[in-house]
Order: structure tokens, then C-alpha cells, then sequence
């Protein structure tokens, strides 16, 4: 029975679900999140000078580097509450990356202003992102078992 909601289920309900718990797409999800994490970690704390050429000067890159630390801050309440099968995880972690997404946003088009070509893939790529989170966590391998 998909509702496509996120919902509880009995212990026996739960053995019964091959991708069950911490495995399956959340698996792939939190994979995916600790490298994104490592990811833009790495792009704010290297001082190379790719984001102030991908971004068009040091002022723009300075802006960038504050937004990957706090996107990459983003993932932290998904890779905590992940692991315990929290039944906020789906929901805060939405949050976070729908907040993040928007801090994107919001900075690429509006603040810094690149121009649209550039501007399409950085968007792209973080909506893809957010879909597919999105997507993963209301699928029925994820899911919160109650005790009995």
C-alpha cells in the first residue's frame, strides 16, 4: 500500500520491506549527503581561485563561500537524524534542503547576478538535487517502525 506519505509501520509490517530502514535509497541518500557535505566544504575552505573564476571575481566567490558552508551546514540534521530512523528526518531534512536550494538561489541570481547560461547549471543541478531527495523520502523504503 503506497500513499506516498511518509508513515509508521508495525515490526512485522517492517521485515516484510525489502528496503526497509537504513538501507535501500536512504542509503544512497546519505551516501550522497556526506559527499556533498565534503563537497562544498571543500569549495568554501579551498583558496584556489576556481570560485572566483567560475563566478566572475573574489567578491562574488567571498559570497559563494559563506552559501557552501551554510548549504553544506544544511545536511547535518539529515546525517544525524538518518541513522536513528527519526520520524521528523523526512520533513527537516526537506526543510533544509529546500532552504538551501533557495540561499542558492537567491545569491547566484540575485546578489551576484551571473548571467544565465552559468546561472541555469548551478540551478539545475541544485534542483535536481532537491527533487530527488524529495522524491527518495517519500518512497517505501523509507520508513519508521513502531514499537509493539
Amino acid at each position: 500500500m503506497d500513499t506516498g506519505k511518509w508513515h509508521d509501520l508495525t515490526r512485522e509490517e517492517a521485515q516484510c520491506r525489502k528496503l526497509f530502514g537504513f538501507g535501500g535509497s536512504l542509503l544512497v541518500v546519505y551516501v550522497l549527503a556526506v559527499f556533498l557535505l565534503l563537497w562544498q566544504m571543500y569549495g568554501a575552505l579551498n583558496s584556489s581561485p576556481g570560485l572566483a573564476t567560475m563566478y566572475g571575481s573574489e567578491d562574488n566567490a567571498s559570497v559563494m563561500r559563506v552559501v557552501l558552508i551554510i548549504k553544506a551546514l544544511s545536511w547535518i540534521p539529515f546525517l544525524i537524524l538518518a541513522p536513528i530512523r527519526h520520524p521528523l528526518m523526512p520533513r527537516v531534512a526537506l526543510i533544509c534542503l529546500v532552504t538551501a536550494f533557495l540561499l542558492d538561489f537567491v545569491a547566484v541570481n540575485f546578489v551576484i547576478g551571473l548571467p544565465m547560461p552559468k546561472s541555469m547549471g548551478v540551478n539545475i543541478f541544485n534542483l535536481l538535487i532537491a527533487v530527488g531527495f524529495s522524491w527518495l523520502s517519500t518512497t517505501d523504503a523509507v520508513g519508521s517502525p513502531t514499537e509493539t
